[in-house]
């Protein structure tokens, strides 16, 4: 019988629903803004932003999906402050610093956040008293 990861489960539930919030986040701030965008072209804008969180989804440490997420929020916002992100020509000029910035905190923090928490094999402990292997 197989036996089923339950921190893991919860990992990957948290970062769905990190995701999903980051997704109503900006959905939040185009609708509080007026913005004439569709929700499907708002929810296509969010993607930019969920880049880095995605692919971490699939990995031992689905954890990495989140802390990029919560990393991406302060971007998020001040870009959302600057103006809307998209206006219906193309991505407006101001906020570009705010989405690159964003995108590579983001990845930086998703992979620190990997290389630490990811699961490797311990070395059996050595108890004082017993010989080596080593002679």
């Amino acid at each position: 019988m197989t036996q089923i990861n339950w921190t893991a489960l919860k990992s990957l539930k948290t970062a769905l629903l990190t995701i999903l919030a980051t997704l109503l986040l900006h959905l939040a701030f185009a609708l509080a803004e007026g913005s004439h965008c569709h929700v499907l072209e708002q929810l296509l804008t969010a993607a930019y932003f969920l880049f880095p969180a995605l692919p971490f989804l699939f990995t031992k440490v689905p954890m990495a999906s989140t802390v990029a997420c919560i990393v991406i929020w302060p971007f998020l916002i001040q870009g959302n402050d600057v103006s809307c992100l998209y206006n219906g020509n193309g991505y407006f000029m101001g906020a570009w610093p705010i989405v690159l910035s964003g995108l590579g905190a983001s990845s930086l923090a998703a992979i620190a956040t990997l290389i630490i928490a990811y699961p490797r094999k311990a070395s059996p402990p050595h108890h004082a008293g017993q010989p080596n292997d080593k002679g």
